[in-house]
């Protein structure tokens, strides 16, 4: 095992190197007092576990060897190594990693070849027999283990929360059982003043309240009477807005199809806009004559200024479009959309083959 004193001897910028060192364990505070060495390479040991103190202790790292060992499994705070890019598990023991490996949201290279692992995980990571696969493998793992930490939440949460409902319902159950109880009490005291009662007055004040209650709901439906008519100009006002910026809007898009397929026909509808509504003008009163020039002169100019503005949005939207197109990082993310896309078809057709095949053996028992 590597000395305390020596374990500068083995770094070189800052990759500390520890491979082939017949470590059992690692020598986790010698290591953290190096900082600079943000590049650890432990492969080719002895080591069976890691700790719990690795993981809080070398935050710093970025890059982790821990090819050709006999690691059993990764310690469950193991994603509390945010910085890694590069890690390297290449022949151990591991069947499975924690849940705590989905923080490793800048992890771009993977190496799980010769794992035990299980059949979804080493589905999920893959072969990894390039630097592209390693890349692959690093992402969907990640991504996977992502997923499902959220739906482990999830359920947890449903679970507490039938837990709560049960406990509810509990205390409730215990509560009606408390109740008749004190009903018979209210009972006994009821007779107990009917029986001990004078006779009383007639119920004219019962009857006086009675009369002001239907006096107060008189006054409220006069009050409601009076605000009906009220409601209903303002909400035909509004029905007349809608109804005109609607019509607008259909007249403005109409426009501005018909000046993209044909901008002559386009010119003549507006010229016959301009006089149609120049003939309207002169049949209408001579009171509403004084502001409808003005009112058509701004009706045509705002579907003009529109169809103009809807024109230039449109090259606008090509130019953008067109320079999104050419960006070398907008490839790369269609790429690994692609890869993304592909991925989820291979979970729906495992989803879809084990379903068919718990139909089939459930099938074939009822057949039995």
């Amino acid at each position: 095992m590597v000395k305390k004193r020596n374990l500068k001897e083995h770094l070189t910028d800052d990759t500390l190197d520890l491979s082939l060192s017949e470590l059992q364990s690692v020598p986790v505070k010698e290591i953290a007092a190096i900082p600079k060495a943000t590049c650890l390479d432990l492969s080719s040991n002895q080591l069976t576990s890691l700790g719990l103190t690795f993981a809080t202790s070398l935050v710093h790292l970025v890059k982790l060897d821990l090819c050709r060992n006999q690691l059993i499994e990764l310690p469950d705070n193991f994603g509390l190594l945010i910085n890694l890019k590069y890690l390297d598990l290449y022949r151990n023991k591991l069947q499975t990693l924690p849940l705590s490996f989905c923080n490793l949201k800048h992890l771009r290279w993977l190496d799980l070849k010769e794992n035990p692992l299980v059949p979804k995980m080493m589905q999920i990571a893959g072969p990894c027999l390039d630097a592209q696969g390693c890349q692959f493998a690093a992402r969907n793992v990640v991504k996977f283990l992502g997923e499902l930490n959220r739906e482990i939440e999830v359920d947890k949460l449903k679970k507490e929360a039938h837990e709560k409902k049960l406990l509810e319902k509990e205390l409730l159950e215990q509560a009606q059982k408390k109740e008749p109880k004190k009903k018979k009490k209210k009972k006994n005291a009821a007779k107990m003043v009917e029986n001990n009662r004078e006779v009383m007055p007639e119920n004219g004040s019962a009857i006086t309240e009675i009369v002001d209650n239907k006096d107060n709901l008189n006054g409220e439906v006069d009050g409601i009477d009076k605000v009906a008519p009220a409601r209903t100009v303002c909400s035909s006002i509004m029905s007349f807005v809608k109804s005109c910026f609607l019509f607008t809007l259909f007249v403005t898009i109409s426009f501005y199809l018909i000046s993209l397929y044909d901008e002559a026909t386009y010119q003549k509808l507006i010229r016959f806009t301009r006089t149609y509504s120049g003939s309207f003008s002169s049949n209408v009163p001579k009171w509403v004559w004084i502001y409808w020039k003005q009112v058509r002169t701004l009706i045509v100019g705002l579907i003009g200024t529109l169809v103009s503005l809807a024109q230039y949005s449109v090259i606008q939207l090509v130019e953008v479009y067109t320079a999104i197109m050419s960006d070398e990082k907008v490839q790369l993310y269609i790429e690994s959309t692609k890869e993304n896309f592909y991925i989820l078809c291979i979970k729906v057709s495992d989803i879809l083959i084990d379903g068919c095949d718990s139909f089939r053996k459930y099938v074939g028992s009822y057949l039995k």
